[in-house]
């Protein structure tokens, strides 16, 4: 009886993120599971269970995945080994009483992994607080990620209710020339 193909799987097996595996000795059976990502990264198996889910088709497959993890360790009392900072941040606020919040956020990462940009990023926001319960948001974003944007907001309080509302243009300063949008709401219940 002659091994099929199944249709349609999913695989299920643990990963780390590699810079290169030029120096690696990879096995004939951890070559078949390495990911290279859109950036020459790698998502390479580091151990424990592997399973292929047939969807459409026959006959899962289970099987233990080699240790590679513990292989590529630094060694040292804590497995987990990480750089700091991730984010090197300088910022001011200045506030007039009753009125506004003025603030800038000059900011930038050491890598262009995991939504940090190694670009700078200058932020500039107020929060206008002069109106009864009511705050009104706006900022202009230049550099990073999406080179520039501009965010609008608006919040209200009602009784021990804050509730806010603020949209994000990402890639430019209008919805014409925007390339992405977010938008977010929040409900935060205070105590007095």
């Amino acid at each position: 009886e002659e091994s099929v193909d199944p249709l349609i799987y999913y695989e299920t097996y643990n990963v780390m993120p590699l810079i290169s595996i030029d120096t690696l000795d990879i096995s004939s059976q951890d070559s078949l599971l390495i990911v290279q990502l859109n950036d020459d990264t790698y998502l390479y198996p580091s151990g424990g269970e592997y399973k292929r889910n047939v969807i459409i088709g026959s006959s899962d497959t289970l099987f233990t995945v080699t240790d590679n993890y513990s292989a590529l360790s630094m060694g040292g009392d804590s497995p987990f080994v990480t750089r700091q900072p991730m984010y090197l941040r300088l910022g001011f606020s200045r506030i007039w009483k009753d009125e506004a919040i003025v603030v800038a956020d000059l900011v930038t990462g050491f890598s262009d992994r995991f939504d940090s940009s190694s670009s700078w990023k200058l932020a500039i926001g107020t929060e206008i607080i002069r109106f009864n319960n009511k705050f009104l948001r706006l900022g202009y974003a230049f550099g990073g990620l999406t080179k520039r944007s501009m965010s609008l907001g608006y919040g209200q309080k009602i009784g021990n209710l804050f509730w806010d509302f603020g949209i994000s243009f990402n890639g430019g300063y209008t919805l014409e020339t925007a390339k992405g949008i977010d938008i977010a709401f929040g409900l935060i219940w205070k105590k007095n």
